[in-house]
């Protein structure tokens, strides 16, 4: 198997971008756990995660838009796992679009359960129900609800590891040739002596006898 240039005998490299508000903490570090698991199931495959760990409100970081040191890493990534609750923050939206058009596989996943009588909290749960509406209509990503921690590891293994048994298997060893042994200790048993050529055997005796003998030749004819 060849992956970005390397053989089947070099594990093949692969990076996932994982994208989502800071509200989703948890999810986050629990993708790192489920990630070692799918390591384990595809040994000739290393997972690697891409995260960006800083948000400053003010969305520059260096004197530069945080999103402009976001893209390139979201551009070296296969695959791209990005997270919603109750809300869609700007840069995550703009990383899912990006991650469409830049990763082989993205996969999305919405936390159910928000409530909230708070009309401002409920305007920015109305965007991520947009995204999940059109997510839907356009019928080009993978989707699901979870409703906890441990469901969310469950979906996010499982569809990994579907994903990549598919994409990237691993190139089966052709079985060692077989060794053909003969057992010795089970021969069949043979008479003592030959069965039949009566005049080979008198010849044989005579030139034994025979001090001027020194050599009998014998040619089998099939």
């Amino acid at each position: 198997m060849f992956c970005g240039g390397k053989p089947a005998s070099t594990k093949c490299s692969l990076k996932i971008f994982l994208a989502s508000s800071g509200e989703l903490r948890a999810e986050r570090d629990g993708v790192f756990k489920l990630v070692a698991e799918v390591n384990k199931l595809h040994g000739h495959l290393h997972l690697e995660i891409v995260e960006w760990e800083t948000d400053l409100p003010s969305g520059n970081y260096a004197g530069k838009r945080i999103q402009e040191e976001i893209n390139p890493l979201i551009q070296e990534c296969q695959v791209a796992c990005v997270l919603f609750f109750s809300k869609a923050g700007k840069f995550t939206v703009e990383e899912l679009a990006l991650a469409q058009r830049c990763c082989q596989k993205v996969f999305v996943y919405f936390k159910t359960g928000f409530s909230t009588t708070d009309r401002t909290k409920l305007q920015s749960y109305g965007e991520v129900l947009d995204i999940r509406e059109q997510i839907e209509k356009a019928n080009q990503l993978i989707s699901k609800d979870y409703n906890d921690l441990t469901a969310f590891e469950l979906h996010c293994k499982d569809d990994l590891h579907k994903y990549l048994a598919q994409k990237y298997p691993a190139v089966q060893q052709p079985p060692p040739p077989t060794v053909l042994r003969t057992d010795l200790y089970h021969l069949p048993d043979l008479q003592p002596h030959f069965t039949g050529r009566a005049s080979e055997l008198q010849l044989l005796d005579q030139a034994w006898a025979d001090p001027n003998t020194h050599l009998v030749q014998f040619i089998a004819c099939l």
